[in-house]
């Protein structure tokens, strides 16, 4: 798409190409790692070579460029980003709050980052039945001694309204019992309903280059004045003023320096961050670095991490009557960089050591505490993500504490016995007594250095391809089964990661930014619930999941995972403030609701414990029947019918693989809904609805039980099959007959030993091998081609079923990026 500029030649727009994971279910699966195909590999080509274009801008958090194959640090020409962006300049506008992934971006992309602001914030308060919570427990306390009959009948009502609305199970409260409802039941809600009410949560999206409204800079500069309680009076109006300027500047500066930039200039530095937590975030529109890794974690990350560490275990101790033996923990770059090292101080303190720091505050050892001034057995961890590249010193140290901790002979030191079972097992399974101590010793997984190809989200997403969670936790397992530490650098050692994960009895994530949670993202749920279902697949039951919640550095928490979804669900995706935010964005804020309830499906996939029935039936509510009187219906149709459709589409699927078990009429509402809109607007062809011809055919075939409109349901059959190219109930048989022989192969696959392998070189790249592009006619499938060409190589040879059935849904697959493509290019057009 070429666009007349007025200061340059010409602007090339488009899309970044896919990286083509979810085109192959068979890849999708099993390919432990994919090189940047034909298409991708040739656009890059064409800018540089024949586009003749001076520069490129990534436009947005994050794309794919930095993450593909290639070493971890000090890329070259044979390292894909590296080969692909050339000598380019690479200007990448980033969201502020989003540091360790820009710093990806800078190292790996060579990127020079024009950061942006955060969207503004307000405050949630209480809305609805949630609102009617809170009069009734006023009603109750004010009655409870002027007329105890009247509180009586007011706390059996609350009661009911708490069970009811989903926040007894956010608060882990079994009130089915009366008799569990007392007065220090009533003070707990209450606390959580002013809890819920001061949430901050974003409003609406952030405009790059524009400043957002007045009243919105307001609340976002006094959701970052109420972080620090110790200011007052002139200090405090002082801090107010500071923001209200840099916020202003931001707006100048972001566009500002952009074009600056694209004529050569220089864009200056400056400290990254959710404003709420660093206000010195802000003014954006500068190249942002993180904080120094050497000195991480810092003194006072330390401090609160041990705190945090005694409550987590003081938790676990109050409900089980001991301590945990295994703890896992997810740790994330972005995350460091907020809390400082909070969560790998949990670590060190879990296993009974602490951090010593030199005169200059770098970590340079740590010492193992004595037994008698610890108090405590020393509880084993296991570490799954680490980012290891961008804190390569803070990761050797943990590792240094445990392997310092496993000699050490206690009789309740669980590091050291499981290292001796573990050890014994790999002696047995054949490796010699050198190999089997080392690899006993690992307690720190992630993908090998330089790919990022953890496949959780799109296995989730592609819900006909499964009948179970064995893909997610296969995936999973081969991709993060990688060690490192106690000589290893990413090594693949997948039967040790599964001897590492047994016996895990918490999951411990954590969050620090009002930015983003859980359910804005894939992010939270490929890595937290990816890992839960790992340790499903090992022990058959799931851990307990815990978030170390930095969000308000005042009120630092050990945090339930049912907690923390349960107060992001209810403070803002169905809280009308948060949808009227939305609705302000347009079709930006149609995507973003529907990626909301594809998190939902995320977690409901991984975790399904996790996600409330309620959740559905609240969403339903609110999205589909408009509970909150925002006009949705009318919304959807103007700004994009095609996420409604979406919305709905995933709603269905939910029901069909049982994970919520709605009532028939909400069944047939949903239904006709979607029927509705697809008589409208014409089918939406997406992932979640074509992509899916199992969820297809279900849709036609209840909608048919259920005595709705044949003409309705022949117009979906019509519209979806002429797009297809195919009948959809041969496509979805196609995809059940690939999904159960998929699930087969995952459980009769035997985990690879490296028992009888030579060691590979430390810190080695792994190798790379591609696919054989194969010709698509009209009536040849992709997979009918006779053989493997020379260097390529075959996950498996197929049998005569899966050829047909593995071909439709690849043509399938190809036809949805093609039109996604199309239409995302004529959308640009028609804005610009």
């Amino acid at each position: 798409l070429v666009i007349p500029a007025l200061r340059f030649g010409k602007v090339l727009l488009l899309p970044q190409p896919s990286r083509a994971w979810g085109e192959d279910a068979q890849k999708m699966f099993h390919a432990s790692d994919l090189a940047p195909h034909h298409q991708y590999i040739a656009t890059y080509a064409w800018l540089r070579e024949q586009a003749g274009v001076d520069a490129v801008i990534h436009l947005g958090t994050h794309g794919t460029h930095e993450w593909l194959d290639g070493k971890d640090v000090g890329l070259n020409e044979e390292d894909a980003p590296d080969a692909l962006i050339g000598d380019l300049p690479n200007l990448y506008v980033y969201n502020v709050d989003v540091v360790g992934e820009g710093l990806v971006a800078r190292r790996r992309g060579m990127a020079t980052l024009i950061d942006h602001m955060v969207p503004p914030f307000v405050t949630g308060g209480l809305y609805g039945d949630i609102a009617k919570l809170n009069e009734d427990i006023s009603r109750y306390d004010a009655n409870l001694h002027k007329n105890p009959d009247l509180a009586e009948a007011y706390a059996d009502d609350v009661r009911k309204q708490i069970i009811a609305l989903g926040i007894a199970r956010d608060l882990g409260l079994d009130l089915d019992d009366p008799d569990n409802f007392d007065h220090d039941t009533v003070h707990l809600i209450q606390d959580h309903l002013i809890e819920l009410r001061s949430q901050y949560i974003p409003y609406g999206l952030h405009t790059f280059g524009r400043l957002p409204a007045t009243g919105q800079i307001d609340s976002t500069v006094a959701a970052i004045v109420s972080m620090d309680r110790s200011l007052i009076g002139d200090t405090r109006e002082r801090l107010a003023a500071d923001m209200e300027e840099r916020i202003e500047l931001s707006a100048q500066r972001e566009l500002g320096n952009l074009m600056h930039a694209l004529a050569g200039g220089f864009v200056g530095t400056g400290s990254g961050g959710e404003p709420i937590r660093n206000p010195d975030a802000y003014p954006t529109g500068k190249n942002f670095y993180g904080l120094d890794p050497e000195k991480v974690p810092t003194q006072a990350a330390w401090r609160l991490g041990s705190e945090l560490g005694q409550q987590l275990l003081d938790s676990y101790h109050e409900q089980h009557g001991r301590y945990p033996a295994k703890v896992s923990f997810v740790i994330w770059g972005d995350e460091t960089m907020r809390h400082e090292g909070i969560v790998e101080s949990q670590i060190f303190y879990l296993l009974g050591t602490r951090p010593v720091w030199n005169e200059r505050g770098q970590l340079v050892d740590v010492e193992v505490i004595p037994r008698a001034e610890l108090g405590r057995p020393r509880v084993d961890i296991v570490i799954a993500s680490a980012a290891e590249g961008m804190f390569t010193n803070l990761t050797m140290m943990m590792d240094r504490a445990v392997q310092k901790v496993k000699m050490v002979d206690e009789a309740d030191n669980m590091v050291r016995r499981h290292y001796l079972a573990t050890r014994a097992a790999l002696i047995e399974r054949g490796y010699s007594e050198e190999d089997a101590e080392r690899r006993a010793g690992v307690r720190i997984f992630d993908e090998p250095p330089g790919t990022y190809n953890l496949n959780t989200s799109a296995i989730a997403a592609a819900s006909g391809t499964w009948e179970t969670d064995a893909g997610l936790a296969h995936d999973y397992m081969k991709k993060m089964g990688h060690g490192f530490g106690n000589g290893f650098w990413g090594e693949p050692m997948e039967d040790v990661f599964r001897l590492a994960l047994a016996g895990t009895e918490q999951i411990v994530h954590s969050s620090s930014t009002m930015l983003y949670g859980a359910l804005d993202n894939d992010d939270f749920y490929m890595y937290m619930g990816g890992l839960a279902a790992a340790v499903r697949s090992v022990d058959g039951t799931t851990p307990e999941l815990m978030v170390t919640n930095t969000r308000d550095l005042g009120n630092p928490e050990m945090t339930t995972l049912d907690k923390f979804i349960g107060t992001e669900f209810r403070s803002r995706y169905i809280n009308p403030e948060w949808i009227r935010g939305m609705q302000a964005e347009g079709y930006a804020g149609a995507v973003e609701m529907q990626q909301f309830v594809e998190y939902l499906w995320g977690w409901e996939a991984t975790v399904s414990d996790v996600i409330d029935e309620r959740m559905w039936q609240e969403t339903f509510e609110v999205y589909v029947q408009d509970k909150h009187g925002l006009d949705m219906d009318a919304w959807f149709d103007r700004h994009s019918p095609y996420a409604f459709q979406n919305i709905s589409a995933r709603m269905l699927e939910t029901i069909r693989k049982e994970g919520w078990d709605a009532a028939e009429a909400v069944e047939q509402e949903l239904l006709q809904a979607y029927l509705d809109s697809v008589e409208e607007h014409g089918v939406g062809c997406s992932e979640v609805t074509c992509g899916n011809p199992r969820l297809l055919q279900h849709i036609i075939e209840r909608a048919t039980e259920l005595g709705l409109s044949a003409g309705q349901i022949e117009q979906l059959r019509s519209d979806a099959e002429r797009q297809l190219g195919a009948p959809i109930a041969e496509l979805a048989a196609a995809m059940q007959q690939f999904s159960e022989h998929n699930e087969q192969v995952i459980r009769e696959r035997e985990v690879p030993s490296y028992a009888e392998a030579a060691p590979a070189a430390v810190g080695s790249a792994p190798s790379l091998q591609g696919y054989r592009m194969e010709r698509i006619g009209q009536e040849a499938t992709p997979a009918a081609a006779a053989g493997p060409a020379a260097g390529t190589q075959r996950l498996a040879e197929p049998d005569s079923w899966q050829v047909t059935g593995a071909g439709a849904v690849v043509l399938a697959a190809l036809w949805w990026w093609r039109r996604r493509y199309r239409e995302r290019s004529a959308a640009l057009l028609s804005r610009a």
